[in-house]
C-alpha cells in the first residue's frame, strides 16, 4: 500500500526488538503494520512509499520469533504506528488470515 511511514523499529534477529514498519494511507485512513522484518536501511520516518516499493526483507526480528523468517502484517483503520497487540487492543480488526486468503483463492498452507 502507498502511503507515509508513520514508524520504523529494527529491531535484533532473533533477539531484542521487534522490527516494526508502519505505513498510513490518509485516503483510506489505513494503516499497513509489518512486524518482524528487516526494514531497508534507506526507509526513514515521514518518507513517501509507492505500492510495490521495497521496504524489508523477510526476517525473524524479535524475541517472539524463534528459528524461522516471517512476515506479520496487519491492517488497522485511522494512523497508528504500533500493531494491536502491541498496544494491548482487545479488538483486532483483521480477518483471520488463511481464510481470508482462503477467500480470495489462494491456497495458505
Amino acid at each position: 500500500m502507498s502511503g507515509k511511514v508513520v514508524n520504523v523499529v529494527r529491531g535484533a534477529t532473533g533477539g531484542r526488538g521487534l522490527s516494526t514498519i508502519a505505513i498510513y494511507n490518509a485516503a483510506l485512513d489505513k494503516t499497513v503494520i509489518y512486524l518482524h522484518t528487516a526494514p531497508s536501511s534507506a526507509l526513514s520516518q515521514g518518507q513517501q512509499i509507492s505500492r510495490g516499493q521495497v521496504i524489508a526483507t523477510e526476517s525473524w526480528r524479535g524475541v517472539s520469533s524463534s528459528s524461522n523468517a516471517h512476515t506479520h502484517v496487519e491492517m488497522r483503520l485511522g494512523q497508528r504506528t504500533l500493531a494491536a497487540k502491541s498496544v494491548n487492543d482487545p479488538r483486532l480488526e483483521n480477518p483471520n488470515p488463511t481464510s481470508f486468503w482462503n477467500s480470495q483463492g489462494y491456497n495458505i498452507r
